[in-house]
């Protein structure tokens, strides 16, 4: 009888929002059974995109991704329900889940690293674009790395280097919060938002560019 009680209680936090879902759901899948290298010069898209499709037959689900330097080279959507959670402890360049990100190079739109649909999570990551190169006058342009639904949660993020950091346009309801970096042309993008949107903690630093040529054209854009 008390673990049925344990159990509903923990089930009714988690729909007042208390606690997150993914923390109730037994269902956490680590993305190094799905093919995962984490070498940093293997592709591992596709095996994210493997664990995530599992992910999505059963909401509150998570996609795991352990300490390592996974290269990303497309598009990873989280689809209803499904949290993408690393384990990136904060800002500065630390250890942890870090996400090397070459998609769409030389494009400001389209597409970027991460693509959050309605409900859906990111938590514990790092964006890194090996090709950008803080010694260059001019930035290569890419689309934002993450791109938000409505109802989306955002934490504990470090944008290293991205071009565009996060795009909330249509993201009504979001909680973006703990978020950390250089976004060298926009950090967060908040638009067309008709539910209450929640950002709190964002910490933006020259953490790429300072004292590098780059720093120059970040300061004029």
């Amino acid at each position: 009888m008390f673990k049925n009680y344990i159990q509903y209680l923990v089930s009714g936090l988690a729909a007042l929002g208390v606690i997150s879902s993914a923390i109730c759901s037994a269902d956490t899948l680590n993305v190094m059974r799905y093919g995962a290298k984490a070498d940093g010069v293997t592709d591992d898209t596709q095996a994210f995109m493997k664990a995530i499709d599992k992910a999505a037959k059963k909401q509150g689900s998570t996609v795991y991704a352990p300490l390592g330097t996974y290269l990303i080279s497309g598009t990873i959507t989280v689809p209803l329900g499904v949290t993408l959670k690393g384990d990136y402890p904060g800002q500065g360049r630390q250890r942890g889940t870090i996400f090397l990100a070459t998609g769409n190079k030389g494009k400001s739109d389209g597409n970027g690293c991460i693509v959050l649909t309605a409900a859906s999570g990111l938590r514990g990551i790092a964006f890194e674009y090996p090709d950008q190169n803080a010694e260059a006058k001019t930035p290569i342009k890419y689309p934002y790395t993450i791109t938000a639904g409505p109802d989306s949660r955002i934490e504990d993020i470090f944008l290293y280097n991205s071009y565009q950091g996060i795009n909330l346009d249509g993201s009504h309801g979001n909680l973006v919060r703990n978020i950390w970096g250089e976004p060298l042309k926009v950090g967060i993008n908040a638009d067309h938002i008709y539910d209450i949107s929640r950002i709190e903690n964002v910490h933006f630093w020259p953490y790429f560019t300072l004292s590098k040529p780059l720093r120059t054209w970040v300061q004029n854009n």
